[in-house]
């Protein structure tokens, strides 16, 4: 029973319903919550909420978190060293590099504030930066400095083994298999955030892909976004500082010769104002496509030649 509720929390992480205060948990997934707290296998903080908190050094746990995406942070190893040397903080204790778990109350004020200062800095907006911080879920019965003790890393691992198509690993890290298992999706994930980070770093570069209008994004992606990860690239544009948070973000993709995906993303305080799934279930119809999701991230297939 105690592997089959943190697991359920795994996959709600995963289907993105940390749409709470503090990207928090609610619902019927609290009462999930508190069984597993009950149980002895959760715990539950608040806390910076950079990728690999628990399994990588604190400045690689910043360069490779892209939900939100960092603009001159994501992907940059020596841009993030030189800001928290720059800092005060120290990297390493004896001769293992500290990991975000490792650091202060103080110390993670300091990154925090860090971070933000080179956002404005650079000339960034900074209000959905404060997704940095929220509810951290700590499957404890995991070892520590591995990346199946955070549940939303847990999830970031199936997740990759789903998109590269070892879904067998994936279930085998469910079942309880570590070691070798362990390793390979470590492995995979490496290799699909990496991918995604180019994508990424791709479409911002590239002429007519980012299209603001009055009311939304749209990101076109048609031949530079692989259909498998439209989904994460779009989650990752719609919290990244270079968008505009108070508008639906649309980013598509080429299935084949004839349909194209489209995937949609809304920040979860204007979720309440708009059911995104509903929007693009009945737009999708109306175009002869199929469509639907969440109020706040939801997908559509339409052919190629009705999309703008």
């Amino acid at each position: 029973c105690s592997d089959l509720v943190a697991m359920a929390i795994v996959g709600a992480l995963g289907d993105m319903q940390d749409k709470g205060a503090k990207r928090e948990l609610t619902g019927a997934n609290e009462s999930i919550v508190r069984e597993a707290e009950e149980l002895g296998v959760l715990m539950v903080t608040e806390d910076l909420v950079f990728f690999g908190r628990e399994s990588r050094p604190m400045y690689k746990s910043i360069s490779v978190t892209t939900e939100p995406y960092l603009p001159g942070l994501s992907g940059e190893d020596d841009a993030v060293i030189s800001l928290l040397v720059k800092s005060g903080i120290a990297l390493k204790e004896d001769d293992r590099w500290r990991t975000m778990g490792d650091l202060t109350v103080e110390e993670k004020q300091n990154v925090f504030a860090a971070v933000m200062q080179k956002l404005i800095s650079d000339g960034y907006e900074t209000a959905g930066m404060l997704e940095l911080t929220g509810k951290v879920y700590t499957l404890v019965k995991e070892d520590r400095w591995t990346p199946l003790r955070d549940a939303r890393e847990f999830a970031t691992l199936l997740n990759a083994c789903g998109r590269l198509g070892r879904q067998g690993v994936a279930v085998a890290l469910c079942m309880g298999e570590r070691g070798r298992t362990l390793q390979e999706s470590m492995a995979l994930v490496e290799d699909y955030r990496r991918a995604t980070r180019q994508t990424i770093e791709k479409l911002l570069a590239t002429p007519g892909a980012v299209n603001a209008y009055e009311h939304f994004t749209l990101i076109r992606g048609e031949g530079i976004v692989d259909e498998k990860m439209l989904g994460a690239v779009a989650s990752i544009l719609s919290a990244s500082p270079v968008m505009k948070k108070d508008r639906p973000l649309f980013a598509t993709a080429l299935i084949d010769d004839v349909r194209v995906r489209v995937s949609g993303r809304l920040d979860g305080n204007h979720a309440k104002a708009m059911d995104l799934g509903r929007m693009m279930s009945e737009a999708s119809s109306k175009v002869g496509g199929t469509g639907g999701g969440h109020d706040a991230a939801a997908g559509a297939t339409i052919t190629k030649k009705r999309l703008l």
